[in-house]
């Protein structure tokens, strides 16, 4: 029986080595969000320190209520997902707006990738910045788009839209990934 695609290097372990690394981050992710829920199954209370599932989303209402604060609008954030301008257009954050999955799988490429470690921190760092700031810009335009009731442009939900561009962006973030360091096989 020939055993090719187990030969090290083989396209089948670097796809491999990929969706590993993939699905366990998206399960860790999971398992945060639970464990570090108060009055869970799992609760585990010193877990939400480490929840950087709930860091993203922070990050996100915040620098959302900044901007939306920069551009003159009257913003309040409760319970760090909630975003409200001037006291009647209101979205809530659940974790799922977050972006794990995605920034999951920029991870997963950039990790199985063998290069140097300047090379990999640093399109890792470029990667995760691009694909957070995609996620800031979905949620201000949400709100904005609700407070003004402007008819959303595309014809998905802002789910959909946000996969759809954050896919684009990774693709066209691979082609220059590639291109700028050497690939040797796994």
């Amino acid at each position: 029986m020939d055993l090719d695609f187990l030969k090290k290097g083989s396209t089948f372990l670097l796809l491999l080595h990929f969706f590993l690394i993939a699905a366990g981050l998206y399960c860790l992710s999971l398992f945060l969000i639970g464990a570090s829920a108060p009055g869970g199954k799992f609760y585990i209370s010193w877990l939400h320190h480490v929840n950087y599932v709930y860091g993203l989303l922070t990050s996100i209402s915040k620098t959302c209520a900044f901007i939306l604060d920069l551009l003159g609008y009257n913003v309040t954030i409760s319970n760090r997902s909630i975003l409200q301008i001037e006291n009647h257009t209101t979205i809530k954050l659940s974790f799922g707006c977050a972006g794990y999955g995605i920034m999951g799988i920029w991870t997963a490429f950039v990790l199985t990738l063998k290069q140097p470690f300047k090379s990999m921190f640093k399109g890792l760092l470029l990667g995760l910045i691009v694909l957070w700031s995609i996620n800031v810009i979905r949620i201000l335009l949400l709100i904005l788009f609700n407070h003004h009731h402007f008819v959303h442009l595309l014809p998905f939900d802002h789910h959909t839209n946000f996969n759809i561009v954050s896919y684009l962006a990774i693709l066209l973030m691979v082609r220059y990934y590639m291109k700028k360091t050497e690939h040797v096989g796994v």
